[in-house]
């Protein structure tokens, strides 16, 4: 059947071919051409090969027959073509190039067919027509041989072959053509892995592609339009797609099975519009099959590439900035580490691939990439193979760099003191340890709660610095491998490259901008310290001016290989995590104005404070217990300056006592040294406030006391204070506190994060306005009463007092002179009474009154700084000594008694002052019958009286 319908297309092919033939023949006079000349052959103007180069490439799909002796049945697929030729001359030209193909030939056989073709070709229009470069559509003709790999499972065969074909080509623009080419190729038997009876295969395809042609020199000449600089045309771009591994192994795995997941992270720059070089980080993974077994694995990838970039269009074409899609070679080296089936090795590799760019703006690309990798055989353990092959295809955005006259045309960057650009920033999110292998936690259990509190500064628009401070709740493993949550602290520094200014220049009012961050960090974990390395984005939503929300994604690893847990050595370990935050960008201090104003002020510049609070170990140990274990008392005494509307030095001397777990506590002294800032002067301009906000950061120098023994420990703190200006001189204030000791000050651990929150009253005198030489002052005897309450230490521990239990009650009668304005005497007689027991005494306690006479100095700093006797306010600070009497049951021992502290009074009448003095008194050990481990006891106390002045 089929031969007789073969048989009758020939008859009717030729009946046509006759009628054509006898309507041409009578159209033809034969002396019109007995006597003319053969044509001369036509050359191009140019006869440089570069000038007539193309390159093309073609998708299609190709048809293998066979005969049904093999068994197999016909087969049909996909496949792609690459080729770069020239033409010699209108008519002649050459190509070479490879192509690939993927042929089912059974039920379960498959074949991949890689190969080298050669061809010659012919332009059959300009032969018969003249050469016309304006030609809508031309024929070509095609003859060439080539040489194929074919691959089955397990098995490779080198076959040769030959071919011919036709090719229409249409001419869309003097630098693209697209075209249509069937072919006919003849390869050697065993292509398919069968043998046939002729000895050989044959194979039809059809394919349609799209050829690149080198334009005139004329138009070429744009290249010296694009901008100098090898910086100058950078870019960045990022993908996600789709990796295959191309291997004797897979080849009988359906193609869905082939592909895994891939992405690539790069970054490169153009030299001229032809050339660039691009550096990326990709990784993927993909399915295979051992060789030995027969079973599926995965091979999973990371590495880099080093790639160089020829822009086609630019190179056939001339430059053209306007131009909307690009297409570019790629070919470069890859040095990959490959993990299968628990084998791991380092492999290099080089590898060609075709990038289709679509401009979508000025700045931003959408690109697709395919690309082929060759490694050595270690990749995928393919033992009877000299080498691997790794596809991929990448689907992403490239981010181009704005031109430099562009970019420097946009804004201006304010520099008008040290303050401006400078930025704060609170964030709050979590994170997860990712680790090979992972460790044995739920994905719920891998959350770690964190928060990071960031100052930072932009020196220019594109680089800046940042110092943050972070607190995570880590969900780690012990090193019994049992899950638990510890408090992590952690100072990173940070150099910023704010990407979009880097790009595209400096704008003001841009809403939407990334920055890149890397920097190394200190964690304190398990009193551990351990160095860790940071890196990460940064995604900023401007909302004003100042004020951004922003999404930080940040991976952290430490070089320590349990820095991160107790439970698995590794350095293959890293903390990802992800923050959201606010941040607040200062603009616009205009420090000149400012600092005019504030030395018109009234000159309050001094201050004096008072503070007491609860302070408490801010790690593991605030939990372990009831909280109420954990708190002890804290007081504060400073002095300091505002010397700028901006910035203040602070000294302060404090005291307290911290417990521990509810077994011990730790008794201290501190100095310390603040810079202290002005929040709402750096975010608002200066002027005299109801509400203050400021910032504090110090150093601290502690003597510190647990069980019988002293240590002496630097420190650093941080600090918020919120101050509330009753009037111009006085004002109440709250202060939370963080102070790191480096050091064993609780006696055992190397660091030591004490917190506490501070309540506090500040006056501001006036400073001084001229020498007064008057110092006298009116009615300067006076007799006072005050009572008050407090807390003694010995009782503070206790944990199974009452609050009443803990508290000390207080009366005290004076008697004093103010020798001049400033200095003055009293001598005091006090009674004090409180319940007192040792922490681990097994009777409840008892009542204990501690009778004292003592002599006290006064100074009256509000005096000393201002010099102002008419003052109705005034703050005096108090030293004094004496000797203490105990009274109750079983009386301790007589003994001596020492206060510091300050008093604050207000002038009601010429001749009567209330007054608030708040003391810390210090009492020899034993006058409560308990031995002390710091060999004295103390307590702190707020007293409430009158003074009559005459």
């Amino acid at each position: 059947m089929k031969n007789l319908l073969l048989k009758r297309y020939i008859q009717a092919l030729i009946v046509l071919l006759f009628f054509v033939a006898n309507e041409t023949f009578a159209q033809i006079n034969a002396l019109d051409y007995t006597l003319q000349k053969r044509r001369k052959a036509e050359k191009f103007e140019s006869n440089h090969i570069k000038d007539h180069l193309f390159l093309s490439g073609a998708i299609g799909a190709e048809y293998l027959k066979n005969d049904n002796s093999s068994g197999l049945s016909n087969a049909i697929g996909p496949k792609a073509s690459l080729y770069v030729g020239t033409w010699f001359t209108p008519v002649i030209g050459m190509r070479v190039g490879v192509e690939g193909a993927y042929l089912p030939t059974g039920n379960v056989s498959r074949i991949v067919s890689l190969g080298l073709d050669a061809d010659y070709l012919m332009n059959i229009s300009a032969f018969a027509a003249g050469y016309n470069p304006e030609r809508l559509f031309d024929v070509i003709a095609i003859a060439g041989v080539n040489y194929h790999s074919s691959l089955k499972t397990g098995k490779i065969r080198h076959i040769p072959g030959a071919n011919i074909g036709l090719q229409g080509k249409f001419n869309l623009s003097p630098l693209v053509d697209f075209f249509i080419e069937p072919k006919l190729s003849v390869y050697g038997d065993k292509i398919d892995y069968s043998t046939q009876w002729r000895q050989y295969n044959l194979a039809g395809s059809l394919m349609a592609g799209v050829t690149y042609k080198m334009v005139p020199d004329k138009q070429r000449a744009s290249l010296s339009l694009f901008g100098k600089g090898a910086f100058e045309h950078l870019f960045i771009s990022g993908g996600i797609g789709a990796q295959m591994l191309l291997s004797r192994r897979v080849v009988d795995m359906s193609v869905k099975n082939w592909l895994g997941p891939a992405a690539r992270l790069s970054i490169g720059t153009w030299f001229n519009p032809v050339s660039g070089l691009r550096l990326s980080a990709e990784g993927g993974a993909s399915k295979w099959i051992e060789s030995n077994y027969g079973k599926s694995r995965y091979l999973k990838t990371v590495g880099g590439s080093l790639d160089y970039l020829l822009n086609l269009n630019s190179a056939f074409g001339g430059y053209n900035k306007e131009r909307k899609f690009e297409l570019i070679g790629v070919a470069g080296v890859d040095l990959v580490y490959g993990v299968k089936n628990g084998d791991k090795n380092i492999v290099p590799g080089i590898g060609a691939g075709l990038q289709g760019s679509l401009r979508l703006n000025r700045n931003l690309d959408l690109f697709i990439e395919p690309e082929l990798t060759m490694y050595h055989k270690h990749l995928a353990g393919e033992t009877s193979s000299r080498f691997d092959l790794l596809g991929n295809v990448y689907v992403g955005l490239t981010y181009n760099r704005e031109e430099s006259a562009l970019r420097n045309n946009k804004g201006k960057f304010v520099k008008n003191s040290f303050f401006d650009n400078m930025f704060i920033s609170l964030s709050g999110g979590g994170g997860v340890l990712v680790s090979n292998p992972m460790l044995s936690m739920s994905t719920v259990d891998r959350l770690s709660p964190m928060a990071t509190v960031s100052v930072g500064k932009w020196f220019t628009p594109v680089s800046g610095l940042r110092l943050s401070g972070s607190m995570i709740g880590l969900s780690t493993l012990n090193k019994k491998k049992q899950l638990i949550h510890e408090a992590v602290a952690g100072g990173e520094v940070d150099y910023l490259l704010n990407l979009s200014s880097w790009l595209s220049g400096y704008y003001p009012e841009r809403k939407f901008e990334i920055s890149a961050f890397a920097g190394p960090s200190l964690m304190l974990r398990s009193q551990k310290i351990y160095p860790v390395v940071n890196a990460g984005l940064i995604g900023s939503w401007n909302i004003t001016p100042s004020w951004a929300l922003y999404l930080e994604p940040k991976i952290g690893w430490t070089p320590n290989r349990k820095g991160f847990n107790d439970a698995l050595a590794t350095y293959q370990m890293v903390f990802a995590s992800a923050s959201l935050g606010v941040s607040y960008r200062f603009v616009g201090y205009d420090k000149a104005s400012y600092h005019a104003e504030f030395e018109k002020s009234d000159s309050r510049k001094f201050f004096v404070s008072l503070a007491g609070g609860f302070s408490s170990y801010f790690d593991t140990r605030l939990v372990r217990a009831g909280v109420k274990d954990q708190i002890g008392g804290i007081g504060r005494a400073s002095l300091g300056r505002w010397y700028t509307p901006l910035s203040a030095w602070r000294v302060s001397v404090s005291g307290g006592a911290v417990p521990s777990y509810g077994t011990s506590q730790t008794t201290f002294g501190d100095l310390s040294l603040d810079y202290m800032m002005n929040l709402n002067t750096l975010f608002a301009g200066y002027k005299p406030r109801l509400f203050d906000v400021n910032a504090a950061a110090g150093v601290h120098a502690a003597l510190s006391l647990n069980k019988g023994k002293f240590n002496v420990t630097p420190g650093i703190s941080a600090s918020l204070q919120g101050l509330f200006n009753i009037t111009s001189g006085f004002g109440l204030y709250i202060e939370p506190q963080l102070v790191g000791y480096l050091g064993k000050f609780d006696g055992k651990r190397k660091v030591n994060p004490v917190s506490s929150v501070l309540l506090g009253i500040n006056y501001k005198p006036k400073s001084p306005q001229g020498q007064r030489k008057n110092m006298s002052v009116d009615n300067p005897n006076f007799i006072s009463l005050s009572i008050g309450s407090g807390a003694y230490a010995m009782s503070m521990v206790r944990s199974d007092y009452s609050a009443a239990d803990k508290m000390m009650f207080d009366a005290e009668v004076s008697v004093g002179r103010w020798i001049n304005s400033v200095n003055g005497l009293r001598l005091t007689f006090a009674s004090s009474s409180t319940k007192v027991g040792g922490r681990y005494n097994i009777d409840k306690g008892f009542n204990l009154t501690m009778l004292g006479l003592r002599a006290d100095y006064l100074l009256n700093l509000t005096q000393l700084i201002s010099r102002d006797v008419d003052s109705r306010f005034n703050m005096s600070g108090i030293i004094g000594g004496g000797v203490a009497f105990p009274k109750g049951k079983a009386e301790g021992e007589t003994t001596y008694n020492f206060t510091a502290g300050a008093q604050f009074s207000i002038k009601v009448l010429p001749y009567l002052d209330l007054y608030a003095e708040p003391r810390i008194s210090v009492w020899g050990d034993k006058i409560d019958r308990q031995v002390s481990p710091a060999k004295f006891d103390a307590d702190g106390r707020i007293l409430i009286g009158a003074s009559y002045r005459f």
